[in-house]
């Protein structure tokens, strides 16, 4: 048994998983603080809802300063008490830069240390403005920072395979982290069960009732019955239901599925009728952790065979090395790309008729699209010289 759970916990599997959480993570980051910059001042300026004194008293880490001087816990944080725009600012374009390195797995360990430890500072600096999908934004960025998420799924993989450096199929990586990230979500679910638990109006099932009237929150109409009884008990039954399954009953494969499914729609409805920005989708983003990589790229390739009458035949010279075809491998995610080796480059789709090869590359490899000037330019030029490297 004790092997069992010792293989679970620190075995080795295909990384793909935490490619694909690196990339939707990521993109939430940089999402996130492209959307702070239209507000920055207003929320970091001197003059602004926390300036720097302010920051120091709600989080302090000196005895001398605030009430909360007994309780002081220390904290990561390059901003501390600045008002200082050239640093505030510089932290905010070096995470933003980070976050876009990370989300395209470019130097991608030290791009999610950078983005990491940016993003740590700005929400330490302004902490009374957070809520607890920025929480699940920093522990989610930390856990890349120290994860092996460019093993998969990333430009740095993607141009080791171009280099002769590493296979088509990534190479299979400790997947401790994973696991992490799927007991940890647990333990948010079910901390929150936990503090609901001693709520009076969670035990009599009318709580939603009043989080569907906090107006400051409302983003679009919800139907007035959904807000009324006996509406508002199924909700919150239904909601107390979710958070269980989410925190228990999702680790076991029959019932895993319908469990996520449960929790995505839970969190579509608050991303709907509550304005909470990126909540929803930092929560569901975790879910992904419960899938393996050899599940994820077997999902893929089942979705890209619903697509096979777009499928092509690519003809490749002779001359062409195995490098590059190992990196043509490594990008066709959804399997529609055929190879066979002849005399000229040519691409005919699999329901007939020609295409040119660049409209096949770009059309039919995702993960292409971000660096298509490899494959167009450079990739076509150099093979088209006929070396005989690789």
């Amino acid at each position: 048994m004790f092997k069992d759970i010792d293989s679970y916990l620190f075995g080795r599997g295909s990384p793909v998983t935490l490619g694909v959480f690196r990339i939707i993570v990521g993109s939430l980051a940089t999402i996130g603080l492209f959307l702070l910059a239209f507000s920055f001042n207003s929320w970091y300026g001197p003059d602004g809802y926390n300036p720097g004194w302010l920051s120091q008293m709600y989080m302090p880490d000196h005895p001398t300063m605030g009430d909360a001087a007994p309780n002081i816990i220390p904290r990561f944080n390059l901003l501390y008490g600045s008002d200082n725009p050239m640093l505030l600012w510089g932290v905010w374009a070096v995470s933003f830069l980070a976050g876009i390195f990370t989300t395209l797995g470019l130097w991608t360990r030290v791009s999610a240390i950078l983005l990491a430890a940016g993003m740590v500072s700005l929400h330490h600096r302004a902490a009374m403005i957070l809520n607890g999908g920025d929480t699940v934004m920093r522990v989610s960025l930390i856990y890349l920072a120290i994860s092996p998420c460019g093993a998969a799924c990333s430009l740095d993989r993607v141009i080791a395979v171009w280099r002769g450096r590493a296979k088509a199929v990534p190479e299979e990586v400790s997947l401790w982290m994973q696991r992490v990230l799927c007991w940890n979500m647990a333990i948010i679910y079910f901390t929150t069960l936990w503090m609901k638990s001693w709520g009076s109006h969670w035990k009599d099932f009318t709580a939603i009732w009043y989080t569907g009237r906090l107006e400051e929150f409302s983003r679009f109409p919800v139907p007035q019955f959904m807000k009324e009884v006996p509406m508002v008990q199924i909700e919150t039954i239904a909601t107390i239901i979710i958070e269980f399954s989410l925190a228990t009953l999702v680790f076991w494969r029959p019932t895993r599925k319908w469990v996520l499914l449960g929790g995505v729609l839970m969190h579509a409805y608050i991303e709907y009728s509550m304005n909470v920005p990126l909540f929803a989708f930092l929560m569901t983003s975790w879910y992904i952790a419960f899938y393996e990589g050899d599940e994820v790229v077997a999902w893929a390739k089942r979705f890209g065979q619903r697509f096979q009458r777009y499928g092509v035949v690519l003809t490749v010279p002779e001359s062409v090395p195995q490098r590059a075809l190992d990196t043509l491998a490594a990008l066709d995610c959804f399997g529609l790309i055929q190879v066979e080796r002849g005399a000229a480059w040519k691409a005919v789709r699999v329901a007939g008729g020609e295409i040119s090869v660049n409209s096949a590359l770009w059309t039919r490899l995702p993960g292409s699209w971000l660096w298509f000037w490899i494959v167009k330019n450079k990739w076509r030029a150099e093979l088209d010289k006929g070396g005989s490297q690789g």
